[in-house]
Formats: C-alpha cells, structure tokens, sequence
C-alpha cells in the first residue's frame, strides 16, 4: 500500500514565484487597510462640523475620539481570536460590516451619548480587520516578501486616512458633514459582497485546522500550477506545527510571547506602541479642531493633517 501523500503548504508558499494570485492578495490587502484607516480618522474631519451643527463646544468629543481605540483594543482581541476559530474570510467580512454600518448610521444621531456608542461599535471592527488584514497577507506571503507586504498593506491605511481628509475638504462645504459617513460606510458595507465571492480563506489555517482539503488543492493548484495532488491527500503547515502543535490556534497562542528573552522584550515593544498610538491618535483626531481654533479654513485644516 503506498504511503497517504503529505503536502507541505509552507514549503509551497515560500517557493513561490511573484504572481497575479499574490497581487491580488496585496490588492486585497491594500483595500482592507484603506477602509480602516478611512473610518479611523472620518469623525476627526466631520466633528467641528458636527459641534457646529449642534451648538455644542468641541471639547465634548474627547469621549468620542477616545472610544474608537477602546473599541479597536477589544476588536482586535476578539475577532483576532474568532478568527482563530471561524477563519479569517468570515471574520473580515464581519468586522468590516461592524464597522461599515455604524458609519452609515452616524448621521442620524442627535447627541453626544449616540455617537460615543456608533464609535465604539465601529471601533470593534476597525481593531479586528487591522489585525486581519496583516495576518490574510502574511499567510500567503513567502518568507522572503512578508516585511514587503506588511509595509504595503499599510500604506493602504495610509491612504484611507489621508483620502478621508481630501473628501472631506472637497465635499463637506457643499454636502454637509453626513457625506463622509455615508461615503465610507456605503464602500465598506458594498465591499463585503466582493469579499465574499472572491477573498481566499488563508489556506495556511485551513492546513493547520485540517479542514476543506478541496479549497486547498484549488488553491496549490493556482500557486503551483502542475502540482500532482492525491484524492486523499494530507495537508499540513510545518513552521505553524513546530511552534504550535496540530490543529491549535495562532494568534490567541499569548505564553509563546513570553518565553525566554521575549519575557521581557514583548512588554518594552508593547509601551513603545502604546507611546507611539497614543501621539499619532492625539494628533490625527483633534488636529483639525486645533486648527481650525487657530483660525485656519476647515478645508486647509482637513488637507493640513492629511500630510
């Protein structure tokens, strides 16, 4: 009896070639972080608008501003951690639905207290597929190109915020404040369709799962084209099982960051982020109100914290 042929899908990913299959993985990539930095900072461009509209002082938005990175610190763990579960396709199509419809929802509200609940849901979303949109391209990225495509992803969440401050200065003196929630909870909500027809599961954790084999074979077969797959072959990841062991979550594996030299070297990397968000934030969600009080036009103020 021949042995049950064994298929290495790490082996795979990290001998192949750059291809139109891994572009698309960018360009998907690229889309997801550009919806979540456009959420990020869209109230910061329409709050001296909404002050102004209300009657009420700008300061009342500390609460808002602050709820979108509470939300984003609970988002992250938990669809991180469904994510481990479910799969990444089903819990990027549900964070970015989390956060797509509370923008949409955000010009009917009336009060302060609304908005602070519409941010902080729509923060759950944004944490999670910040998160998710890393690791959907470090999944099927080979070892050699992941620093690349983590870079590249970024610059789609770049993009998103600074795209948010170029519409909001062309469009809210016309159009009014709602237009820039409507616009990015209509590209989010219109862009789960799409993820749904043709966003990959990472075929990285269905090997470590052991789940739809068929999926994976479809998708070695466009990595690899030629490749000889049995019926009943078995697939694995070896990098993910050394570390891991078979079948066990990922990202939620938190005691593999505290093991030897990491003990000490994880918490330092976590202060030096804490430090870093907490400024970049402070400077992107109140910069145009800051501005704008030292007398600089909404328009120049939405375009000065865009760059």
């Amino acid at each position: 009896m021949n042995p049950k042929q064994r298929i290495d899908i790490a082996q795979i990913l990290n001998e192949q070639r750059f291809s139109g299959f891994l572009i698309g993985v960018i360009v998907f990539s690229i889309i997801l972080m550009f919806l979540d930095g456009y959420d990020t900072q869209v109230i910061a461009f329409a709050a001296p608008r909404i002050a102004q509209a209300w009657h009420i002082p700008q300061s009342s938005f500390g609460t808002v501003f602050a709820m979108g990175p509470v939300g984003m610190l609970i988002g992250g763990i938990g669809f991180g951690f469904l994510a481990d579960i479910k799969g990444r396709k089903p819990i990027i199509i549900l964070s970015t639905l989390c956060f797509g419809l509370p923008i949409m929802a955000a010009p009917f509200c009336t009060t302060i207290s609304q908005l602070v609940i519409m941010r902080l849901i729509s923060g759950f979303g944004v944490g999670g597929l910040f998160s998710l949109a890393i690791v959907f391209a470090l999944e099927f990225a080979p070892r050699r190109y992941r620093s690349t495509m983590v870079v590249i992803a970024n610059v789609g969440y770049s993009t998103g915020i600074s795209f948010g401050g170029v519409l909001a200065a062309t469009l809210i003196p016309h159009f009014g404040w709602p237009v820039v929630f409507w616009f990015g909870g209509i590209a989010a909500v219109a862009a789960c369709p799409v993820f749904g027809l043709w966003l990959p599961e990472s075929i990285r954790f269905l090997a470590v799962m052991k789940r739809r084999p068929a999926e994976i074979a479809r998708i070695l077969r466009i990595l690899k084209p030629g490749i000889a797959i049995a019926p009943d072959a078995e697939f694995f990841a070896s990098d993910d099982e050394r570390l891991l062991g078979k079948g066990r979550p990922s990202i939620f594996m938190l005691t593999q960051m505290f093991r030897g030299r990491l003990a000490w070297m994880t918490p330092l990397l976590w202060v030096c982020y804490v430090c870093s968000s907490a400024t970049t934030f402070f400077l992107s969600l109140w910069g145009p109100t800051l501005l704008e009080q030292l007398g600089v036009s909404p328009g120049r103020a939405a375009i000065g914290v865009t760059f």
